[in-house]
């Protein structure tokens, strides 16, 4: 008897410690994200970090085509620290793996028809691939903003499993349905 309760009590613990593992894994994230004003136009600057296990790697491998779609939301506010301004970008950045040529290409929607890269191996694709540089608007834009700060998100796209008869897989899953976000300081805009 005291055989059997020593199992469960074993069992016990074990399925604890891997509840509290899944539960405090770290999810993906964004590396400080920043606001840079650059030749008078005002920057988001960061990059998606832990996105990539190796699960998700294998779907990536598999030739489907996987999407970071990324929604960002600017906010200016002015010196009474009211709302003067705020608008929602989105965007997403995509890959594909191509078997025959042993390679990766990347597309970026901001960056308009000329915004995709072929030739990449996995390192480079998968970290443009993670990477933000989104110029959110001249530094006139914000004219009645005193401070300005954003606010990014992110989520993976569906893809459709010829095997499983057309079924479709929300890649999210891959993230424990986990969003990652983040929002950069305030960026103080001198007046002009």
């Amino acid at each position: 008897m005291s055989f059997l309760v020593g199992l469960l009590a074993a069992r016990g613990v074990s399925a604890l410690l891997g509840t509290l593992l899944l539960a405090t894994r770290s999810g993906p994230g964004f590396a400080s994200p920043t606001l840079v004003v650059r030749h008078d136009t005002i920057w988001l600057e960061t990059a998606l970090v832990r996105g990539f296990d190796k699960p998700l790697l294998q779907v990536v491998q598999s030739g489907s085509v996987v999407a970071l779609g990324y929604t960002v939301t600017v906010t200016g506010r002015g010196a009474d620290n009211r709302v003067t301004s705020q608008d929602t970008i989105g965007f997403y950045h995509s890959t594909a793996y191509d078997p025959r040529q042993r390679s990766y290409s990347v597309t970026f929607s901001e960056r308009g028809p000329g915004g995709t890269r072929d030739g990449l191996e996995q390192r480079p694709a998968l970290d443009s691939l993670a990477r933000v540089r989104l110029p959110l608007g001249a530094r006139a834009d914000f004219a009645r903003a005193h401070q300005v700060s954003a606010r990014i998100e992110a989520a993976l796209n569906t893809i459709e499993l010829d095997a499983m008869a057309g079924e479709e897989l929300d890649l999210n899953a891959f993230w424990h349905y986990r969003y990652p976000r983040a929002a950069t300081p305030w960026l103080r805009l001198e007046p002009r």
